[in-house]
């Protein structure tokens, strides 16, 4: 009983320390609306809960205002006991430990509801407990309860379909996102995994495909050898680049370097030129940062000290010592910051304007003033000098201003980090050692992936096409991809469709969308055509004196003669932008293709097993998507033929970019998870695609008599039960275009009105949305 009343003074005090103070703004909530708003949340989580409930222990004003800590603890007896976080949402969850400004063990109460998943801070670690609840503030914290509970369709659709799979979750050593489409990306490495062995303890025929996989398989394992090697291979150009003195012996050096290895910092190469894209336009390309511009400034400390770490520990690995490691890595770091404050945002990528930037070489010659720009594009073998595509002229003059004899240290210290992050996996153990403790660090894993996952991920990066042609003959179902294929031209047809009847949409651009969407191309499975790349080249094992350093370089080398020989002809849209055996799907917007690749074609994305309304509900809405990319805001700028031309009218493009504006607002203040906002400038397009996607499978349900939409609708949540580590997410939620999977369910489903009917979703439940703010455009 004592203990009983202690808690009881406790939370007394704790509610009543602050003084009174009056609603006079109704930007804050007071006492008598955060009841109404709990008792009406958590009717049917807790239905015989009273005010008195919410309030015992105390007595405040009813127009008193109410705290973040008070509202928050207030929720939780409004809710009652909320269930323990598991798998996947302990993970993702901000907890009580991740606040400075909250004492643990001073109001057990508010200890218990800030280790519930529910709570987020107002940043730099704080959660602000004194600060004044606002009603989005509570809102948020219902809508995170109500995904915890994860017991009601109409309140989270997603975790309630979900419950099971996310609470289960676990993170096999080394993956920090698993469930759903991932899964399949966990099973596709182990049967990988399991050909590439076979292939490597078989005979293979001199100069086959299987006999480069062997090599290259088996020289990856062969530890002792690449040990004995250290950094040997890579210690003559470490030690020409420290005898770098100015700006043209460092041309000099990497023009060396470029050619022997085929590693390059600064380079030129021929791509798709978006203005016609039957041909190719040469793309200068040059260093930028690895990471966001908010991750050098203190935006996430954690991917930062890691980094610093991992930079320090790889020039230690060369002979520098700690004191000269850790300096260098600083600057390397500073460096990068300078970069990614001069960079374009990630979003205004999507914008051609500011991609297409043309420059005669002379021109650029002239910007870089101290490094000899005509030596380098000339060791390229390249033709076209007198259009040149800049992508980012910002980082372009910021590299031309560091490119200077007076930071010719700095200058060598980012080519040395970069060189030795190039080749560090292709090196000794110790190595592959650093990039694993930067991964488990900043990933917030135990364990680093098997070495069995990394030689698949090595081989299949190395011989891409090898791997590929071996992976479709053994695994490509025709039966299955003329089902999707099948799919994808109902997808069409209603699309079709869903343009001609556009209210906001001209006829005039009506025809010319639907010429765009006749001319997608299908892509499913795998390519009928491979490339060679390495023809001409030898990939050599240990025992016959090549090693897996070799293997590597003449693999670079290989590729830069490849892409090098594209300059001067017409573009193959036939080409495959993806490997058959990579889980995942494609638009490409120069070639207005879609690509579905064979091993994306799995449970629970597809199955011949599936019923009509599952598979729409999977590989339907994976393929519904793609195809909407073609529409979205990026994808928009191109037309049939994949060139960028303004086909729309202007009045059609003020109301598309008016629509686009709402997908925007109709995203802003969606999270990840507790505290993690996704950013609804950066994931517009796919933002968009999935609202078309979910939109057309929708009005495809419609045609069908007795069709089942609950069997659609959740099937699409089911193929998206997705978790990852909170330092996943926020890494993530910087530089990934894709919302997360919770929206790709939850907000994508809140803009379709069938789904409130099928679910009877109505105001006052979590998913309700009012019709006139659903945003909507294809």
């Amino acid at each position: 009983m004592k203990k009983f009343i202690a808690a009881l003074m406790t939370a007394a005090m704790f509610f009543t320390s602050f003084g009174t103070v009056y609603a006079a703004d109704k930007e804050y909530l007071t006492e008598n609306e955060v009841c109404d708003i709990l008792l009406s949340a958590a009717d049917d989580y807790n239905a015989n809960v009273t005010e008195e409930d919410i309030l015992q222990g105390y007595d405040l004003d009813e127009n008193e205002y109410v705290t973040r800590a008070q509202a928050l603890v207030m929720l939780k007896r409004a809710f009652g006991d909320i269930p323990e976080l598991k798998g996947g949402k302990l993970f993702a969850a901000s907890g009580l430990d991740s606040y400075s400004d909250v004492s643990k063990g001073e109001n057990t109460e508010l200890d218990a509801a800030l280790s519930a998943g529910i709570s987020a801070g107002t940043g730099n670690d704080n959660f602000s407990p004194n600060a004044y609840i606002t009603k989005e503030q509570l809102d948020r914290f219902i809508q995170r309860t109500y995904s915890v509970f994860g017991t009601n369709k109409k309140d989270d659709f997603y975790y309630t379909i979900n419950k099971d799979r996310l609470e289960n979750a676990t993170f096999p050593p080394g993956y920090t996102t698993v469930g759903g489409i991932y899964d399949i990306r966990v099973e596709m490495d182990q049967r990988l995994s399991d050909m590439l062995k076979e292939i490597a303890s078989s005979e293979a025929e001199k100069g086959s495909d299987e006999e480069k996989i062997k090599t290259v398989y088996n020289n990856f394992l062969n530890f002792n050898a690449r040990n004995e090697q250290g950094y040997e291979p890579i210690k003559l150009y470490l030690d020409e680049l420290e005898a770098v003195s100015n700006m043209d012996e460092l041309t000099d050096f990497v023009i060396k370097a470029y050619k022997e290895t085929g590693f390059t910092d600064i380079c030129f190469y021929p791509t798709v030129d978006t203005l016609d894209s039957t041909k190719y336009i040469t793309y200068f390309d040059y260093p930028c940062a690895n990471f966001d511009v908010s991750v050098y400034n203190g935006g996430n400390d954690k991917l930062k000290n890691a980094y610093l770490k991992y930079v320090s520990r790889l020039l230690e690995l060369v002979g520098e010592d700690e004191a000269s490691a850790e300096k260098k890595a600083q600057i390397c770091f500073e460096a990068e910051k300078q970069y990614a404050e001069s960079s374009l945002k990630p979003e205004e990528y999507y914008d051609h304007e500011k991609t297409y930037n043309i420059y005669s070489l002379q021109e650029l010659d002239d910007i870089f003033t101290e490094i000899d720009l005509q030596k380098l594009f000339d060791c390229f073998d390249l033709k076209s000098s007198d259009r040149i595509q800049v992508p980012d002229k910002g980082l372009m003059y910021k590299n031309a201003e560091l490119f200077k004899n007076e930071n010719i240290d700095t200058v060598k210290t980012l080519l040395k980090v970069s060189m030795l992050q190039y080749f560090a996996n292709y090196l000794s153990e110790d190595f592959t050692q650093a990039s694993d403790e930067f991964t488990k660090e900043s990933t917030g894993t135990d364990e680093t992936v098997s070495t069995d996952v990394k030689a698949v991920e090595i081989v299949t990066s190395m011989l891409s096409d090898y791997v590929g042609k071996v992976y479709a003959k053994r695994y490509d179902s025709p039966e299955a991809n003329a089902d999707v294929k099948n799919i994808i031209e109902q997808i069409r047809d209603v699309y079709r469709q869903r343009i001609e009847s556009l209210d906001w949409m001209s006829d005039t651009t009506k025809e010319k969308a639907i010429k765009k969407l006749n001319n997608i191309k299908v892509k499913v499975g795998s390519p009928e055509k491979w490339k060679d790349i390495l023809a001409g080249f030898e990939l050599k094992s240990f025992a016959d004196g090549g090693s897996f350093f070799q293997n590597f370089t003449a693999v670079q080398r290989a590729g830069w003669k490849y892409i090098l020989s594209r300059e001067g002809t017409t573009v193959d849209n036939t080409e495959w932008i993806s490997a058959p055996y990579i889980v995942n799907a494609f638009y490409n917007p120069t070639a207005n293709d879609i690509t579905i690749t064979a091993a994306i074609l799995a449970d629970p994305i597809y199955s011949s097993d599936m019923s009509y309304e599952e598979k729409l509900g999977g590989v339907g809405y994976v393929c519904a998507h793609e195809m909407s990319h073609a529409f979205d805001s990026n994808g928009a700028q191109y037309d049939e033929n994949g060139n960028v031309n303004d086909w729309w009218t202007k009045e059609d493009k003020e109301a598309f970019q008016k629509l686009c504006t709402d997908v925007v607002e109709f995203y802003r203040g969606s999270e990840w998870a507790p505290g993690i906002l996704v950013n609804p400038e950066l994931t517009l397009t796919e933002n968009i695609a999935d609202m078309g996607a979910a939109s057309c499978l929708t009005a495809i349900g419609e045609k069908h008599e007795n069709f089942d939409f609950k069997k659609m609708y959740e099937s699409l949540a089911r193929a998206w039960a997705i978790s990852m580590t909170r330092e996943t997410m926020l890494y993530y939620h910087e530089a990934d275009p894709h919302s997360p999977s919770v929206l790709r369910i939850n907000k994508v489903l809140q803009s379709v009105d069938k789904f409130y009917d099928v679910y009877n979703i109505n105001p006052g439940d979590g998913m309700y949305i009012a019709k006139e703010n659903r945003a909507r455009i294809w």
